[in-house]
């Protein structure tokens, strides 16, 4: 397989160590705020942010794959899984801090359910896309732009809407698409 653009291994990796020490540190705080008892508006809006960061932070780690996209698939490298284009359902940028993170739904073929994983792209810096451009949906990733291209080919029931998303609940498919 020819490929064209894999996830960084540094950010891939580096965030299966970030993010459990987050949610450590979230259930941490929040156990100490609950157990103190002293509930008022300021221990609320803590419990909140935490929780936040908790669910966020789980979200992703569950999600987050290292992933190579060819010509004619991808291949999910942790567990050797390949997604033909004709299976992805939707694909888009997360809205979030650095703002380069890929979100893509496929159907998987083995249990006929739709599957979310989430990338964080090599090589590529999006200093085009500012808080502004990705509100509008202006700043895409070239990896996003080119396997949204290769999904719209191959699949007649691709969303095609342009629905940037915010980082809460935004890869889970709990929540739904729309």
């Amino acid at each position: 397989m020819n490929i064209i653009y894999k996830s960084s291994k540094f950010e891939t990796y580096s965030y299966y160590i970030i993010f459990p020490f987050l949610i450590i540190i979230s259930l941490f705080f929040t156990y100490k705020i609950v157990s103190y008892g002293n509930i008022n508006i300021f221990s609320i809006i803590m419990i909140l942010i935490f929780s936040y960061v908790l669910i966020s932070s789980t979200e992703s780690i569950l999600k987050l794959k290292y992933i190579e996209v060819g010509e004619d698939n991808i291949l999910i490298r942790n567990n050797n899984q390949i997604i033909e284009y004709k299976n992805i359902v939707y694909v888009y940028n997360l809205i979030n801090i650095k703002g380069n993170s890929l979100v893509l739904w496929y159907l998987d073929v083995n249990t006929n359910k739709l599957k979310v994983i989430l990338m964080r792209p090599e090589k590529e810096n999006p200093t085009n896309i500012s808080y502004t451009n990705t509100l509008l949906g202006a700043g895409e990733l070239q990896v996003t732009k080119f396997i949204k291209d290769k999904a719209i080919k191959s699949n007649q029931n691709y969303l095609n809407i342009n629905n940037p998303r915010w980082f809460l609940f935004s890869i889970s498919p709990t929540f739904k698409l729309f």
